[in-house]
């Protein structure tokens, strides 16, 4: 059977994502076919979501040792902090895959689909992650002190319910038998978070214990 040929995008196109202006509403909004508006880019921020737990889940303390819900080499920036997710993630299943973008794009060349996926990504990755800055009650914040990014467990919670959204049915993933729980990382209480959460804290300001 005969591949299925790749077109080069035309000049505009071209422009266009080389520019990176590609948005989420281009792709995941417009001209879907899904009957509610916003339905799918609903579920590719739950994608992203995903992707940011499996982060947390997934990285590594000082001591090599898997720290469940603390990233410790990670600047305090929201951008520092997205490419982080990105790089942690990027084996296995891919956050925005050929067959999420509309036919105009799926039909790119590999090269130009892997910059709109790349693009489109970045863009998920950042509004989520500001999402969870910033919400009623923030669910991710940065230690400056300790240089922490650290996640409440009711996010880490949601990994196995995420991860079927995401990518349909998964087996649950394998519990460890013992929480780590550093405590010198954990911050304040909801009433403090609130106060001066997510976006509103400059970079380097602490939001956790003192």
């Amino acid at each position: 059977m005969r591949s299925k040929k790749r077109l080069s995008p035309s000049p505009s196109m071209a422009r266009h994502i080389l520019g990176g202006h590609v948005t989420l509403d281009e792709l995941f909004v417009i001209n879907r076919e899904e009957q509610e508006p916003g339905k799918f880019l609903a579920h590719m921020r739950r994608r992203a979501r995903y992707k940011v737990v499996q982060a947390f889940m997934d990285a590594l303390d000082e001591r090599w040792l898997v720290s469940d819900n603390y990233i410790v080499n990670c600047g305090p920036e929201l951008d520092d902090l997205a490419r982080f997710v990105a790089k942690a993630t990027k084996n296995g299943r891919r956050l925005v895959k050929r067959t999420d973008l509309p036919p105009v794009y799926q039909a790119l060349d590999d090269k130009w689909v892997d910059m709109v996926c790349a693009q489109a990504g970045g863009l998920l990755l950042r509004e989520e992650l500001v999402a969870l800055l910033t919400g009623e009650d923030a669910y991710i914040w940065y230690h400056s002190r300790s240089r922490v990014w650290q996640a409440r467990q009711s996010l880490m919670d949601q990994y196995d319910e995420l991860r079927r959204e995401a990518y349909g049915y998964q087996p649950p993933r394998h519990r460890r038998r013992f929480k780590r729980d550093n405590r010198s990382y954990h911050g304040r209480p909801k009433r403090d978070r609130r106060r001066n959460r997510g976006l509103g804290v400059a970079p380097g300001v602490s939001v956790g214990a003192h």
